[in-house]
């Protein structure tokens, strides 16, 4: 699914399977960074829960 926040930054999030398991991913558009836990600019982030991945959505302001 394509997102979109407030400043015009896209992403895409979207469900996989990963050694059996469901995580979520959240991978960067148009050259921009997603920062991890620690700040680092990444080109993706994994989540392993739905509503880990759904908080930090919310908190980032991105809507579908």
């Amino acid at each position: 699914m394509k997102m979109k926040n407030s400043e015009g930054q896209e992403i895409y999030f979207n469900p996989a399977t990963k050694n059996g398991k469901t995580v979520y991913i959240v991978k960067a558009l148009s050259g921009q960074t997603i920062p991890d836990r620690d700040r680092k600019p990444h080109k993706s982030r994994t989540f392993t829960q739905l509503a880990q991945a759904e908080r930090w959505l919310n908190r980032n302001g991105y809507t579908s």
